[in-house]
């Protein structure tokens, strides 16, 4: 594999809808536990993916088996936008992926076109757009995906691909929804893991605490009484209830390699509110 580094790190999707606004039908696509990456192909030029902060892979199987399949398309050039992951990508598998950066066995989810033969075609429909991905690169590298016409049969859908298949969410796209790089209209549904942790300081100026989190080691088993501290925002408001010793409810999205949180929110008892 080879890697470089680009000075400007690019624009992509942020899903910042509300599962509550969503219109159906709406695709539901498996969230791969990745990182982002746009994937740039010309005919002349072999495929080069690129994260948002703009490190690019290049010689790597799952890109090479990609370039092939699109050096037999009829496209000269195309912007792909997909997750890159570790393994089989369900949930956890972004710690794999982090400390096996530069390892050949990394795979692709490409869920987006946006652009083909040099023209952005984010405003079309998501469903065009899905059909000219086909088109490109047939059902090869396409995500977990199904139609849903419902809040209860995203639900639905969800439980299945967080229980059953593993992963760590979905993502809710209506059918007709134009491709946004930046905060758009994509919501997500993702799995969140709630732990009691032992306060070990509570910051005396800012809303801030931190817990200890018990160091594991891959495996997942207790090393010892080692402890990690994770810093945690604790409004001014649920902060006066707490003291160090207490025992609180971090909500977060999985306990990195490092024993730090992913995402840490404190959930306020209810004698606090």
């Amino acid at each position: 594999m080879k890697t470089r580094k680009v000075t400007k790190a690019i624009p992509f999707p942020e899903l910042r809808g509300s599962v509550d606004n969503v219109t159906y039908p709406a695709l539901a696509e498996a969230k791969y536990d990745g990182e982002y990456t746009v994937i740039h192909w010309h005919r002349k030029i072999p495929a080069v993916a690129m994260n948002k902060y703009g490190k690019c892979r290049e010689d790597f199987s799952a890109l090479n088996d990609l370039n092939e399949l699109l050096l037999n398309s009829e496209a000269n050039s195309c912007t792909l936008l997909a997750e890159l992951f570790f393994g089989t990508g369900v949930a956890n598998s972004l710690y794999e992926l982090l400390s096996n950066k530069e390892s050949n066995d990394l795979h692709l989810s490409i869920f987006d076109c946006a652009g083909i033969n040099g023209k952005h075609i984010g405003k079309m429909s998501l469903m065009d757009r899905k059909e000219l991905l086909f088109e490109l690169i047939g059902n090869n590298f396409a995500p977990f995906s199904s139609v849903v016409n419902s809040k209860k049969e995203a639900e639905d859908y969800f439980a299945h691909m967080t229980d059953v298949m593993k992963f760590e969410g979905i993502v809710l796209k209506s059918l007709d929804s134009t491709l946004v790089m930046g905060p758009c209209g994509w919501a997500k549904m993702k799995k969140k893991d709630q732990s009691e942790f032992e306060v070990l300081v509570v910051d005396p100026v800012a809303e801030r605490i931190e817990v200890g989190v018990p160091v594991t080691d891959k495996s997942r088993m207790l090393i010892g009484n080692q402890l990690v501290s994770v810093g945690c925002k604790a409004p001014n408001k649920y902060k006066s209830h707490i003291k160090v010793g207490d025992m609180v409810t971090i909500e977060h999205q999985g306990i990195l390699a490092s024993g730090s949180l992913r995402h840490p929110v404190l959930i306020p008892k209810t004698e606090w509110k």
